[in-house]
């Protein structure tokens, strides 16, 4: 089994790599209570991995357990590592004969001497690195007013007047839907409804109006008989 740090222009294999390497992954599980008392769970997605690495760098190459002698002595492996987990560019962590092949970050690098010795021990946290998602955006376009220029049009005054009253008639809201709760709701089932998707469920959690109305909702995804939700 090899252990490499792999940076642009720069790669650092580790001098001993222990057998009992473990990866811990973790996912998101939003849970909440229905009005009848059952308990429902909601997939929210995936945290990123992360694993350690505990080992030493050895301060001589006359050790059996060895299986390659080409490594730098310990101070100079500890100016290596750190100086790749200072690195801008990807980093890539691997370690064959296992899952691990990851972009990662350092998120702590502990060393100290051995006792006995002139190794240095040390400890390496790391976390999966995704790069941010690129957002693309544009400067929203103003929408065209609706209204007509009617001096241009010769129209005559009683005209002109019927004509701003159509102008300023009140803009209809009757594509609002809204959703009062009833006994045995839950976001799930109403996102189901309205999107035939439960997993859309966020989409009334956070609307604006919804979190005004009911503050609760911010802090948890339980909702209450009577309550009356803008549906999105």
């Amino acid at each position: 089994m090899e252990a490499w740090l792999k940076t642009e222009g720069k790669s650092f294999r580790f001098p001993v790599v222990p057998q009992d390497i473990e990866v811990t992954g973790a996912y998101k599980i939003d849970t909440e209570y229905l009005a009848n008392g059952d308990e429902v769970a909601m997939y929210g997605g995936r945290a990123l991995n992360r694993t350690s690495l505990s080992s030493h760098f050895p301060s001589d190459k006359d050790r059996t357990y060895l299986d390659f002698y080409d490594f730098p002595d310990p101070l100079e492996c500890v100016r290596i590592v750190d100086e790749i987990a200072k690195s801008q560019s990807e980093i890539r962590y691997i370690v064959t004969e296992s899952e691990i092949n990851w972009p990662i970050k350092i998120v702590n690098f502990s060393r100290g001497p051995a006792d006995g010795s002139n190794d240095i021990e040390f400890t390496l946290d790391i976390i999966e690195y995704q790069p941010p998602k690129a957002v693309s955006w544009a400067p929203s376009q103003p929408k065209p007013s609706g209204k007509i220029d009617i001096k241009k049009t010769g129209m005559d005054t009683q005209t002109l007047k019927s004509f701003k009253k159509i102008e300023n008639k009140p803009k209809s809201n009757s594509k609002v839907r809204y959703h009062t709760v009833k006994r045995g709701d839950c976001l799930w089932d109403i996102a189901f409804k309205y999107y035939r998707n439960g997993s859309q469920y966020k989409k009334i959690k956070n609307n604006s109006e919804n979190q005004k109305n009911y503050p609760k909702l911010k802090k948890s995804n339980v909702i209450y008989v009577g309550w009356k939700l803008v549906i999105p």
